[in-house]
């Protein structure tokens, strides 16, 4: 007796990878690092930059932690507090320099540090693409 045809393939839905990062995320944490060091003068954004999610990417978000997202290229990300802060004040829409200016008062930090952190984190999301970029004016 012959077999029965079997039945068609439905698409399976990307899954994320298990590990706390994936992608070139470990590979930046040195970047990341270097980024921190550098002095307001080699500024890699203007005062006026606001960053915008790239399509597809969500974040979730889990007490004062959570994860972003792009399903598409298969990369997640993990946050803490001060992420998740920085994260949502850049989804309102907030400039670099008011996101920094916010990050200030929060942390109680000083003026340049603060640009240096918002900078650090958010230049860290653009080129991993998770976030994209423009100047206003």
């Amino acid at each position: 007796m012959p077999k029965p045809p079997k039945p068609p393939r439905t698409p399976r839905t990307p899954k994320l990878p298990r590990s706390r990062a994936s992608g070139p995320r470990s590979a930046s944490v040195t970047r990341h690092k270097e980024t921190i060091r550098r002095s307001s003068d080699e500024s890699r954004f203007r005062a006026s930059t606001v960053f915008y999610p790239q399509i597809g990417v969500v974040m979730s978000q889990i007490d004062d932690e959570a994860v972003i997202a792009d399903p598409l290229l298969h990369r997640h990300f993990r946050m803490n507090g001060t992420g998740v802060f920085l994260w949502q004040h850049a989804m309102e829409g907030k400039t670099l320099s008011q996101i920094a200016a916010v990050l200030e008062n929060e942390y109680e930090i000083g003026q340049s540090k603060a640009r240096e952190v918002a900078e650090a984190f958010l230049g860290e999301l653009v080129e991993n693409g998770l976030l994209v970029n423009s100047t206003n004016g």
